[in-house]
């Protein structure tokens, strides 16, 4: 889930890009469709990015199309000043298909990357401690790769800590079963696997959170989790073709599932 202070957005035509622009959204793979939207510059963000665990780890990441498909359908949408219109959005699909990558790729957009805000506070949350260490690791591993985010990010392992040397934006990852408490008020949560939580205590720590004294009202946040029911957000009254519903600013995005080929006897 992900909760972040939003920055007005001014529309560009493609046309309007500088030609470096032009050059660095095609070096980095980004569709063209994208080059002058607010996509566009998370997508390019992201492709700077390697890839931290896996077969493919050390090579540049690209993200999916259904993670791409996401990142379009959160960050495109604007209201009259320039704000983001989703506010709450859910990644739900089936396993192995890179929602703990996506959630380490929009804290980084928010702690380092194109919609990053100074003195930002960033959490990650899951059910276990051992869920809440893999995004850690993802989020700390693209960074160790990354020589310009090393220079600009302090990694602190004893607590799963990021800390933006510059600005004093910080991320860090909590678990439900810690008995995770938080008393900062939030600019993003990224929740992981929230469908396998037991109840709603850390969620709602967060949203408390979120609401906290010189925290925006319009703070977002994103939900990342396997193709059941998520627990707490009343994504049962939200549908892909109407992404608002009853609940205004929130989205479900829950791509079809990957059909696995029969097998035929010899």
């Amino acid at each position: 889930m992900f909760i972040d202070k939003q920055a007005a957005f001014a529309d560009k035509s493609a046309s309007g890009l500088t030609p470096e622009l032009r050059q660095l959204m095609q070096r980095r793979d980004v569709p063209k469709k994208d080059w002058a939207l607010p996509s566009g510059r998370a997508i390019a963000f992201a492709h700077s990015l390697v890839v931290p665990a896996g077969k493919h780890v050390g090579k540049p990441l690209r993200l999916s199309k259904p993670q791409i498909e996401f990142i379009r359908d959160v960050y495109n949408p604007r209201d009259k000043d320039g704000l983001r219109k989703r506010r709450q959005a859910i990644f739900s699909v089936g396993r192995r298909n890179g929602k703990t990558l996506l959630a380490a790729v929009i804290i980084l957009l928010h702690l380092v990357g194109p919609f990053k805000r100074s003195n930002s506070v960033i959490a990650s949350a899951a059910t276990t401690r051992k869920q809440a260490g893999i995004v850690y690791r993802f989020v700390a591993k693209m960074i160790r790769l990354n020589p310009v985010l090393m220079k600009r990010l302090k990694l602190v392992e004893s607590t799963k800590h990021v800390t933006h040397r510059r600005d004093g934006s910080f991320y860090s990852a909590i678990a439900a079963e810690a008995g995770g408490q938080f008393g900062e008020g939030l600019d993003l949560v990224v929740y992981d696997e929230l469908a396998q939580a037991k109840n709603a205590a850390l969620y709602d720590v967060l949203m408390t959170s979120l609401g906290a004294p010189g925290r925006a009202a319009d703070d977002d946040h994103l939900d990342a989790g396997p193709r059941r029911r998520p627990y707490p957000v009343g994504a049962d009254r939200l549908r892909p073709e109407d992404p608002h519903g009853r609940d205004r600013g929130r989205y479900l995005h829950c791509p079809p599932l990957r059909r696995r080929p029969r097998l035929r006897a010899a």
